[in-house]
């Protein structure tokens, strides 16, 4: 469960987003809605770990973001690429040898669905935004993250992929995560938010 209590969120020493209490329970999926410089992009990166300019509480599973076993709970995917563009897909998400890799049929009919070069001999490098996307989030789902969060989700993927990423958070809030995503769409979610001017808004 994450649960966040008397939260203000600072930027350039500005109180920006004041949150009392929300909680979201374990296996919930959660969407952000706000426009550009609302917090919102501040927030997801509060629960992730990587923004610390606020003050009151973050728990995940009883832990705080200052806690080192937090950020082994916890995955983020952010504009920024944390993949390695000379190494291939295999070794980004994890695997050091190739016959670990094959051993994993589901890990292969991911990389099949999502239409991802497998070839040892193709670099990161060589893929498109959209893919490199969709190489962070396969690797967050086979880590089984407590919590996953995207900021800007419909900025990354096309619409030929979008409904397989669905498809796969989906899965993944079965298996327990608890998925938070942001953007300025309308997106299928149990807990659905909107960042306004008055503050943070369940709708």
């Amino acid at each position: 469960m994450l649960k966040i209590e008397n939260f203000e969120l600072i930027n350039h020493s500005e109180i920006i987003l004041i949150v009392e209490k929300l909680i979201i329970d374990t296996g919930e999926f959660a969407y952000f809605n706000g426009e550009n410089r609302s917090g919102k992009s501040l927030l997801l990166s509060s629960l992730g770990a990587v923004y610390h300019n606020y003050h009151g509480k973050i728990y995940l599973s009883n832990k705080e973001p200052c806690d080192k076993n937090y950020h082994k709970l916890v995955r983020i995917i952010q504009n920024e690429n944390l993949i390695f563009g000379d190494l291939g897909i295999v070794e980004n998400i994890g695997f050091k040898e190739p016959d670990d890799f094959r051993a994993d049929s589901s890990l292969i009919d991911l990389l099949v669905e999502f239409k991802l070069p497998v070839e040892k001999n193709i670099k990161c490098s060589q893929l498109s935004q959209s893919e490199l996307k969709c190489i962070e989030l396969i690797r967050a789902y086979m880590q089984k993250p407590m919590m996953l969060i995207i900021d800007d989700l419909d900025n990354y993927f096309d619409s030929t992929v979008f409904d397989k990423i669905y498809n796969l958070l989906v899965k993944m809030k079965k298996q327990g995560t608890i998925i938070i995503t942001s953007g300025k769409a309308e997106f299928n979610a149990e807990k659905q938010f909107v960042i306004t001017e008055k503050g943070l808004i369940q709708k």
